[in-house]
């Protein structure tokens, strides 16, 4: 009696239905490229992902925009209510091309266009104390939705937008000016 071996377990496999032919061609195959199918499948992907990217890119500069707004705004109400107190009350307004020697349009660019004006006017209220309010005033704001941006994020009860026209001129109350006479 014969002894089985290894090759001969290979050779009784490999004449029965060709199947180590077909075990080496499985790893033989290569692919040249990729289907259309596929390329289109990532440019759709793409497309979307660059979609949501470039929206969210406005909306962030977008808030940049009246962040940087309220923020000269804020710093130009400390400002008038100082020349308001040091000048005993015959000053209380200042522009901005007085504080920061430019015009608005050079210093807030992308926000005010030309050279257009942005002035904030403290109000003060003897009845409360001497605790006052600000006005801000401004010409050609480039974006309208800055005021609507701005109501968000100074919060209603801090900001009153008077009116922002769709030209770009509005005024803006920083606290509570409800009883100033």
């Amino acid at each position: 009696m014969r002894s089985v071996s290894q090759d001969d377990t290979f050779q009784s496999f490999n004449k029965k239905g060709n199947a180590m032919k077909k075990f080496q061609n499985l790893f033989s195959k290569t692919q040249d490229g990729r289907s259309m199918v596929e390329m289109l499948g990532v440019l759709a992907i793409i497309g979307v992902l660059s979609v949501g990217g470039i929206a969210g890119f406005n909306m962030a500069m977008l808030r940049y925009r009246t962040n940087e707004l309220l923020d000269t705004i804020n710093k130009m109400s400390v400002l008038s209510q100082q020349v308001y107190e040091a000048t005993k009350g015959i000053q209380n307004e200042v522009d901005y091309k007085n504080i920061y020697g430019k015009p608005p349009s050079q210093g807030l660019p992308n926000i005010i266009g030309g050279t257009d004006y942005l002035y904030v006017q403290y109000l003060p209220n003897q009845s409360k104390g001497g605790e006052g309010c600000y006005m801000a005033a401004f010409k050609s704001l480039l974006d309208t939705r800055v005021c609507d941006m701005a109501i968000q994020i100074a919060g209603a009860d801090r900001l009153q937008v008077e009116y922002c026209e769709d030209y770009g001129d509005g005024i803006f109350f920083i606290g509570d000016c409800e009883n100033i006479p």
